[in-house]
Parts: C-alpha cells; structure tokens; sequence
C-alpha cells in the first residue's frame, strides 16, 4: 500500500496515516530510529496539509513519545517541543479532557527528565 500511495498520491493525508501507522508498529518493535522517520514523515506531511487538527496533533504526540523514549538532551528537548504542539491545538479542540491530561502529563514527565539528567531549563511556555 505504501508504495501505490507514494506513487499515486505522494503528500497525500493517506500516505500519512500509512507512515503514521507503520510508525506506531516500529515503536512496539522497539525499533526507534525508524519508527521516527516514518513518523517524522506523517508528521511533515500533515503540518502542510492540517496543522490545527486532532489527527495532526495526536501524530505530534506519538513523534514526541519517541523522541522521548530515544532520549537525550537533544531528544527531549524535541519531545517537549511536539508535546507542547500538540497542546496548543488540543486547548483549542478539547479542553479539560483526558487528552489533554495526557498531553500536559508526557510534557510534565519530559521536563522532569531534563530536570535530573541537567539537560534543560524548566520553564514552560
């Protein structure tokens, strides 16, 4: 399927899911790195196309997830990064909901690992 997308339809929110998906399925391999390109891709092609949705905010998060289980001064520092992205469209959609619990949680989580390991400032914005 990836391939017929990249072919027909290269760029297309289709495609994106795709590697959004099979981004997912390399995280529970444990397979990091890769997991982050295919999700690294979904991410660029839905920042062009939808930028204010759910759907893009949810694939901000998953990005973030990785960035923060690769870890590191650079990593976190990106997770915090999507995770805040990824609250400042929930805020908009849903407000005081589970989602975005979990969201302000990872970006609590993430401040708290550069806290110990030094890498970073704490403050939010």
């Amino acid at each position: 399927a990836q391939s017929i997308q990249e072919t027909r339809a290269p760029n297309s929110l289709e495609l994106s899911y795709t590697y959004r998906d099979i981004g997912l399925v390399l995280k529970e391999q444990g397979m990091l790195e890769e997991s982050l390109r295919s999700l690294l891709k979904a991410y660029n092609i839905q920042d062009a196309l939808v930028p204010t949705t759910l759907k893009f905010a949810d694939t901000s998060s998953q990005v973030g997830l990785v960035y923060k289980e690769i870890g590191g001064k650079q990593y976190l520092a990106r997770a915090l990064e999507m995770f805040r992205r990824a609250a400042l469209i929930q805020e908009s959609h849903v407000p005081e909901t589970r989602i975005m619990a979990r969201t302000y949680r990872n970006i609590g989580l993430v401040l708290k690992e550069q806290h110990a390991s030094g890498s970073g400032s704490t403050t939010t914005t």
